[in-house]
């Protein structure tokens, strides 16, 4: 994040640490990955090919497969989700 420091072992991400709850024999009706975040990369790399990944915010790259500008239309598109 901005501004910040982080200690911990240089293979644990957020990526390596959603692989563990993807990986753990659960069986997955929906996965869904929301950042605004550099650091959301790393789960959007390692999802499956029928998870949803959302980018939030500008991003000139992004390893997301959709995009919303604001945290505004996330809340939206989640309501509406919910509501489904």
């Amino acid at each position: 994040g901005n501004k910040v420091v982080e200690v911990k072992p240089a293979n644990v991400n957020k990526g390596s640490a959603a692989l563990n709850w993807i990986d753990s024999g659960e069986e997955w009706d929906f996965i869904l990955a929301m950042g605004d975040d550099w650091t959301d990369e790393d789960i959007f790399a390692v999802l499956p090919e029928d998870a949803y990944s959302v980018k939030v915010g500008l991003a000139p790259f992004t390893r997301a497969r959709y995009f919303l500008e604001s945290p505004v239309q996330s809340r939206n598109f989640l309501e509406k989700l919910r509501d489904a």
